[in-house]
């Protein structure tokens, strides 16, 4: 696994292109921070999509409504990573103006097995 930092610079077009692959995928949003503690935000729902708005300075992860979604916003992104794995993206690090950090999981949803008809 590897860890990349991308520039600022670069997040809306990454988000883009990577919401157009990873739509659908499972993602769990996780807070650390020393004032909030560690708190679960949103747990394994399909991703809607990930945005970077530059002119209010916020990443949104959006999860699929009908699964009864959640929004996240992150305010004020300071620095960003991606854990890269052997299936691809693994997750994407936030750290926020108040030093908290931001974790989204991401995960293919269970494939089940086809079952047999009686």
């Amino acid at each position: 696994m590897e860890f990349l930092q991308l520039p600022n610079g670069t997040w809306d077009e990454f988000f883009e292109r990577m919401t157009d692959v990873m739509r659908g995928k499972l993602v769990e949003v996780e807070v650390a921070g020393l004032d909030v503690g560690d708190q679960i935000e949103a747990e394994w729902l399909p991703l809607n999509g990930i945005v970077y708005e530059a002119k209010a300075d916020t990443l949104y992860v959006y999860t699929e409504p009908a699964q009864g979604g959640v929004d996240h916003a992150i305010a004020h992104p300071r620095e960003v990573f991606v854990e890269l794995g052997d299936s691809g993206l693994n997750q994407v690090v936030v750290i926020d103006a108040e030093g908290r950090k931001q974790f989204v999981h991401l995960r293919a949803p269970l494939e089940l097995p086809a079952t047999s008809g009686p």
